[in-house]
Formats: structure tokens, C-alpha cells, sequence
């Protein structure tokens, strides 16, 4: 009895061997990853790590600038400063440029445009010296198949890549002509007489300027009784200023479309120990010095930083062809009025 008991124990030990054999023969194994999966994430690593260590493609960048009067200045010394921080910063390109400048002549600035075309930049940005007269510039750019942005100064040529819009230019005479009404308004019995002072006879813009002054000042006791060019030049607008203080003795107000001109004007006044109100534009140190010693009324100042940012990350931009709009417009519609009230804040 014992001895059968003992085969079926052996029997039923033996079938349930069998049977987890057979379930753990008929399990499927756990998956393994695949091979095509395991390679791309190596692959992934491995490119991420070659575009961590590639070399930076260089941009060149052509610059034709009209003048390096006070404010051209300050625009120039804040492009350059934007350059270097942007090749120092973790961006993708490295800027190589080229700097010419017109001085405020148009043959000059043809023939710059040519220097810079030698170069064979990804693009140039040229100011216009004369809205009509600079235009062979950009077309010399056009045929040689480099992108060209009118920066800043409007010239009649619709073949521009971008049209870089920076001031809003009837604004600043408006700003102008409202320090001279609330002036009015506070000496009730004054009259300006007034000699109004531009910049090259080419550029448009310089004309809206005056515009904007002179359609906003007050009409009944304001009178623009001469005009000049002086080509944003200090000297010339300081001789004007003589020959006007001959020719109109009642003058008594100098606007100027800029602060080099305006500042060059004042100095006849004060050589002929005359008074004059002299107001100007773009926010200059020798105009904020001059408000602040009392002899200059006001200034509109620009952010000509601003500009030299923006228009350096617009030239990027179509150098790299990642720009392409016909318009980039920066305009400076809120332009600072300086005068004795708040020159201190800007000094």
C-alpha cells in the first residue's frame, strides 16, 4: 500500500514538471530594444554634439553712411557696439563689415557703394545723401545681385530689399514747434521771427521736418522770414547766421534740423552778443550742454541706440536671407523733447 502510494505521489510530481515546463517553453520573451531604435538615440546625441562644436558662419555686411555729423556719430558708435556684443554673444553667425562715409557728398557715396560691392557682401545698407541722387548707388547693388536697405533716409528707389523707416521726421518739427507755442502761451506778448535751418537740399526728410514745425507753430505770432540749407554742417550755419543777422535785424529764432547746425548758429548769435531762442534735433551732448548753460531753449532727442540695435539685427536678417519683408519700421514716434526742464535727466 505504501509502495503506491509512493508511485502516484511520484506520478502527480512528475506531470506538474511537465506541465510548468511546457507554459514557461510556450511564454514569448520580453522584447528587446530594437536595433534601429538604439542606434538613433546615438545618432541623436551624435549630431547635437557636431552642431555644439561647427564653426559659425560669417555674415559680411556693407555700411555706405551719408555724414558723421554728432548724431550720425552716435547712430555709428552704437552699431559697432552692437556688432561686438552680438560676435561675442552664442549666436549663430559671425559679423565681418565695412564701413564707408559719404561725407554728405553723392559722388562719394556712388563710389563707396563700389568699394563695398568689391567686397561682395550678403548685403549693404546705405543712407541716402539725396533722395534722387544717391539712387545709382542702390542700383549698382541691385546688379550685382546684393540685397540693399534703404537705412533710414527714404531715397526714390522702389528695388530696395527693405526699407529701414527709424524717425518719425514730422513728428520731431511738431515737437518743436510745441515748445515754441507753450513759449508763446507764457510771454503773451512776444513774436518769433524766425530763420529755419536744414540739412542737405536732397534729403526729403529733412523738408517734413520743417513742415512739421511750421504747420503746428502758432500762425499769428510765429513767421519763418529765411530758409538755408547748410548741410548739417556747423560752420556753414554759423556763417549763415551772420549774413541773416545783417540781412533780417528782427530775427530772433533759430530752428535748426539738427544740433551740430543749431549749436553752429548760436555761436554768431553770441559772438554779436545778440539773444536768440535756438532750438534743435537729435539730442546732442554739445545741445544738452548748451540747454543746460542756458543759452540753447530745446532739443528733440532721438534713441539713436535703438536704431543701431535694431538696424543691426535688420541687416543680419537679410543677410541670412531669414528677413524678408519689404518694411522694418523702428519709428521713433515717441522722440524726447529736451529743455531746461529735464536736460539734468539726459546729462
Amino acid at each position: 500500500m505504501k509502495t503506491l502510494k509512493r508511485i502516484l505521489t511520484l506520478a502527480v510530481i512528475a506531470i506538474m514538471a511537465f506541465s510548468l515546463f511546457a507554459c514557461s517553453a510556450g511564454a514569448p520573451a520580453a522584447e528587446e530594444p530594437s536595433g534601429s531604435e538604439a542606434a538613433g538615440t546615438d545618432a541623436g546625441e551624435a549630431a547635437a554634439g557636431s552642431e555644439n562644436t561647427g564653426e559659425k558662419k560669417t555674415l559680411k555686411i556693407g555700411f555706405s553712411w551719408r555724414s558723421l555729423d554728432e548724431g550720425m556719430t552716435t547712430w555709428w558708435d552704437g552699431t559697432e557696439a552692437a556688432i561686438k556684443e552680438y560676435n561675442e554673444g552664442d549666436n549663430p553667425y559671425t559679423i565681418e563689415y565695412f564701413f564707408t562715409n559719404a561725407e554728405s557728398g553723392v559722388d562719394k557715396q556712388i563710389s563707396d557703394v563700389e568699394s563695398l560691392i568689391v567686397r561682395e557682401p550678403d548685403v549693404i545698407c546705405i543712407q541716402a545723401v539725396d533722395a534722387n541722387g544717391s539712387v545709382p548707388a542702390y542700383e549698382a547693388c541691385v546688379e550685382a545681385g546684393i540685397p540693399v536697405v534703404d537705412f533710414g533716409y527714404n531715397v526714390n528707389y522702389d528695388q530696395c530689399t527693405t526699407v529701414y523707416k527709424t524717425i518719425d521726421h514730422y513728428k520731431a518739427g511738431e515737437l518743436q514747434a510745441e515748445w515754441v507755442n507753450n513759449y508763446l502761451e507764457e510771454n503773451p506778448d512776444a513774436t518769433l521771427q524766425v530763420g529755419y535751418i536744414l540739412g542737405l537740399a536732397g534729403v526729403e526728410d529733412m523738408t517734413v521736418r520743417m513742415n512739421g514745425f511750421i504747420e503746428n507753430a502758432n500762425p499769428d505770432k510765429v513767421t519763418v522770414v529765411a530758409t538755408k540749407n547748410c548741410d548739417f554742417q556747423a560752420s556753414l550755419a554759423q556763417s549763415t547766421a551772420e549774413d541773416w543777422m545783417q540781412a533780417f535785424p528782427e530775427m530772433n529764432t533759430v530752428v535748426a534740423c539738427n544740433d551740430e547746425m543749431c549749436v553752429g548758429a548760436l555761436q554768431a548769435f553770441k559772438s554779436a552778443d545778440t539773444p536768440v531762442i535756438a532750438l534743435g534735433l537729435d539730442g546732442g551732448a554739445s545741445a544738452l550742454q548748451e540747454i543746460a548753460d542756458g543759452s540753447m531753449a530745446a532739443t528733440v532727442a532721438f534713441d539713436f541706440n535703438v536704431m543701431a540695435v535694431e538696424g543691426v539685427n535688420l541687416a543680419i536678417g537679410v543677410a541670412s536671407g531669414e528677413y524678408t519683408d519689404p518694411v522694418f519700421d523702428v519709428t521713433q514716434t515717441a522722440s524726447v523733447l529736451i529743455d531746461a526742464s529735464n536736460v539734468q535727466d539726459y546729462l
